[in-house]
């Protein structure tokens, strides 16, 4: 049986979230509990998304991977205001932003083969 932990979308978006973490713990405090939150909390949700896309039946696919990409969008729109008012990087902005385009071209994918 494939385990959706062993999906690479799965694994680029768990490596994202782990390498986030790092990131955020370096966030100034007022930043940390909110933006750097909100952020987690995106990731988080893709994952949970793939998930469950992974475990239902292929007509019941589609949502769940909805959901990831529009997670994933806003994610990107949240690492954006991260790097604009210089809470990350240049190379963590742009190392970022490159994961979650390559997370969003494997949902976009999933989604067409359905």
């Amino acid at each position: 049986m494939y385990d959706i932990h062993d999906a690479p979308v799965f694994q680029a978006t768990f490596d994202l979230l782990k390498e986030f973490h790092i990131i955020r713990n370096k966030f100034p405090k007022t930043e940390k509990y909110s933006l750097g939150e909100k952020i987690e909390e995106s990731l988080l949700a893709i994952i949970i998304a793939i998930i469950e896309a992974g475990r239902s039946k292929k007509e019941m696919k589609l949502p769940p991977i909805e959901r990831a990409l529009s997670q994933k969008d806003k994610a990107q729109v949240l690492f954006r205001l991260a790097f604009e008012i210089r809470v990350v990087s240049d190379k963590q902005y742009e190392t970022s932003i490159e994961q979650l385009q390559k997370i969003g071209r494997m949902l976009g994918a999933w989604r067409n083969s359905i």
